[in-house]
């Protein structure tokens, strides 16, 4: 078919006086009579002229069903203080915290779960250069000179409390998964116990700490002080703050388990 209609195009170009071998027209025809062509080529070569795609080459954006499930592959994990220009889309039920730190000690606590790379990278990236001091209750310290962190507290538990002194004034920010109070419970001994508040909202102690205080309880925060008499709670603060932490003293022998709630009533 081919063969018929070439010889005929470059006569039919000069009857229309072009100075090219194919004229317009003929390009166009020719374009669309390969276009047709070869799909039949393809077909005759990789068909077996049963209609089924199975023989074909098929372009898809879909994955083989045997690629999808032999692939397991594990989440990235990114550090949290790198915030994305758009940590909605990445973060799916994710929250951001942001936390003002001032010159001097600070008693912070998370409601996001981080680690405490995540921490000492938050820190660092806020006040670059700078002397920065991380101390737990019982897990050690950790102290950065402006190059380089040194120190035994490697480890995280965001259900306590960390004193974390500074230079300067600074924000830390983090984004993730919001801490879940029933699995982080909080081991409360006799005496003073460093903890965290791991909620992104305000809370009244007596919703935070209804149905476990026990005359004499007191919570102690950066701004004050409150003591359960039994009732209510008396005292400077009457709540707790998202991002602080608190020192919780219990006059109660031996040990108890404190669980917040995930929300006020």
């Amino acid at each position: 078919m081919i063969a018929l209609i070439f010889p005929i195009a470059p006569r039919r170009c000069l009857e229309h006086r072009h100075r090219c071998n194919l004229c317009a027209t003929h390009t166009i025809f020719f374009v669309l009579l390969i276009s047709l062509l070869i799909p039949a080529k393809v077909w005759a070569q990789y068909g077996d002229g049963s209609g089924k795609e199975n023989n074909l080459f098929v372009i898809s954006t879909v994955a083989p069903a045997s690629f999808r499930q032999t692939q397991n592959v594990s989440p990235v994990s990114l550090p949290m203080h790198d915030l994305l220009e758009d940590q909605d889309a990445y973060y799916a039920n994710g929250v951001i915290q942001t936390t003002t730190l001032v010159e001097g000690n600070n008693w912070f606590s998370s409601h996001v779960e981080i680690t405490m790379d995540d921490l000492k990278g938050a820190l660092v990236e806020a006040l670059p250069g700078s002397a920065i001091i991380i101390t737990s209750q019982s897990s050690g310290s950790a102290t950065y000179n402006g190059t380089r962190w040194r120190g035994n507290l490697s480890t995280m538990d965001v259900a306590q409390m960390y004193k974390i002194a500074v230079t300067a004034d600074c924000e830390i920010t983090f984004a993730g998964m919001p801490v879940n109070p029933a699995e982080h419970p909080v081991a409360i001994s006799n005496g003073a116990n460093w903890i965290a508040f791991p909620l992104s909202e305000p809370m009244t102690l007596s919703d935070a700490f209804a149905g476990f205080a026990v005359s004499g309880d007191m919570v102690t925060g950066q701004s004050g002080t409150a003591t359960y008499n039994g009732t209510r709670w008396r005292g400077v603060i009457s709540t707790l703050e998202p991002g602080q932490g608190y020192v919780y003293t219990s006059g109660v022998a031996g040990n108890r388990t404190l669980t917040f709630p995930a929300s006020a009533k």
